[in-house]
């Protein structure tokens, strides 16, 4: 984790509703603050990996005493202050220029790659 930019949460924000954005479940069994965390990239800093450590969600009875590791409310307090992962910064930036946003999808068929583009 480094202070880079200010940052905009999603995973933070509530809507009118009082909604916030839904966690993702890695394929690993992990919570994770967003699908956008599953990478490489994030995956090779310190701190998601401590965050991870605490997250195997078939350790707990349910998913609020995942969210009350000190690993969880350290990381959205670094949030708070502007201090996330890569994908944070990626995806949460504030000022972020909108044309210049690259996902890449991949679609794969019985372990062949078929198709890949970015968007």
């Amino acid at each position: 984790m480094t202070k880079k930019e200010e940052l905009e949460p999603q995973c933070l924000k509530v809507d009118p509703q009082g909604n916030i954005m839904q966690a993702a479940i890695d394929n690993r069994g992990h919570l994770i603050p967003c699908c956008y965390c599953d990478t490489p990239e994030t995956e090779k800093d310190i701190n998601y990996q401590k965050l991870l450590k605490v997250s195997k969600i078939s350790d707990y009875d349910n998913i609020e005493e995942i969210y009350l590791n000190k690993e969880w409310v350290e990381f959205v307090e670094n949030l708070r202050n502007n201090i996330g992962f890569h994908a944070c910064y990626l995806t949460c930036r504030k000022n972020k220029d909108p044309n210049n946003i690259t996902r890449k999808e991949r679609t794969y068929f019985k372990g062949k790659l078929l198709d890949q583009k970015d968007v």
